[in-house]
Order: C-alpha cells, then structure tokens, then sequence
C-alpha cells in the first residue's frame, strides 16, 4: 500500500512537471506540436505620440478646473466624511472678497475671545483681592475682640461676684462664655456661683 502511493505521488509530480514544461515551451517556440522549434517573433509596443493643439489645452485645463476638480471633492467628501457636501470649489477659491471677510470674522472672533479671557483673569484677581482683605479685616476684628474679652474679664473680677453676674447676664451666652473662661478658675466659679444653674449650663456649653 505505502509503495503504491509513493508511485502515485512521484507519478503526479512528473505529470505536472512535464505539463508546464511543454507549456512553456508552447509560449516559447513556433509550434511544438509540428516541431517547429523557431522561437517566436516579440510583438513590438507601438507607441502613438498624442499632440493637442492649444485651444484644445486650455479646454482639458478649463475642464480639469471647472468640473473635473469639484466632482473629485464631492467624491472624497462622499467616501470619507459619508455626509453630503455641496461643491464650494469655485466660489471660495475664486471670489478673494470671500476669503477676506471669512479671515477677518475669524479675527474678531478671536480677538472677542481674547477679551473675555482678559476680563475673566481681571475678575478672578478682584475676587482674590477681596477674599484676601476679607481675611485680613476678620484677623482684625478676632485680634480686637479677644483684647476686648481680656479688658472685661479682667475688669468682672475686680468687681464683687454678685455685682459681675448681674452685669455678665447682659451679654449674650457665646459671649458670657468667653469672658468666663478668661478669667482665672477661682474667679470665674465666684462669680457663676450667684447665676441659675439653667444660665450656668448655657454659658458653659455655648460655643
């Protein structure tokens, strides 16, 4: 069985060797098949030079420009972008008045742009002037009022305790609670001793 297919295999590959061979030499030679082995004659290229006249130049060249160039756009347009585009070719190209005035929209466009952008950095600086003098007057006022709260809480415990919560319950809880707390431990229990416990429980948990 393995000897009969090596001979069917090598009998194959000298079939299609002997075809070609007797293919080439078909393309090769006259006529085999008569014996005529004369190698046959190379056909020559015969070359026409075209000349056109000049009218009929510059009717090519109008045509390439007129019709030719414009329906090659459209056709791009048409493969790649896959949107209709009606032909500008002419217009745009030919008509400088167009182009000057596209030139100089797109200018103002950009100058329009440049403004606003000027104008946004201008207020972004205010903004930042004013937080910044925000900041620094409620520095002012907390360095003012804690010399405040100092002044008065050293005022209070000069005074009798009873006499110091009379005058301490005028002022608001949060502000109570400062003065208070300014004061020297012995001091300050003196005086919340002659206070409600309700009004004790607010002084000291404000804040």
């Amino acid at each position: 069985m393995k000897n009969i297919i090596v001979a069917s295999l090598v009998f194959a590959v000298a079939f299609v060797a002997v075809s070609a061979l007797i293919i080439m030499a078909n393309w090769e030679f006259r006529d085999i098949w008569a014996f005529d082995f004369t190698p046959r004659p190379v056909k020559k290229v015969v070359t026409h030079k075209v000349v056109f006249a000049s009218k009929d130049y510059w009717k090519i060249q109008k045509y390439m420009d007129d019709t030719f160039k414009p329906a090659l756009l459209d056709t791009l347009h048409k493969m790649y972008f896959k949107k209709k585009i009606d032909t500008v070719y002419e217009v745009v190209v030919k008509d400088k008045a167009l182009l000057k005035s596209l030139d100089k929209a797109m200018k103002t466009a950009l100058a329009k742009d440049n403004v606003i952008k000027q104008k946004d950095s201008q207020i972004k600086k205010l903004e930042d002037e004013k937080k910044a003098l925000k900041e620094k007057f409620k520095t002012k006022i907390d360095e003012d009022y804690i010399a405040w709260v100092k002044s008065n809480a050293k005022l209070l415990s000069s005074l009798e305790p009873s006499r110091a919560a009379k005058i301490l319950q005028i002022y608001s809880d949060n502000v109570a609670h400062d003065l208070i707390f300014a004061m020297k431990k012995k001091q300050a229990a003196d005086i919340l001793s002659y206070l409600t416990p309700q009004k004790i429980a607010k002084i000291t948990r404000s804040k």
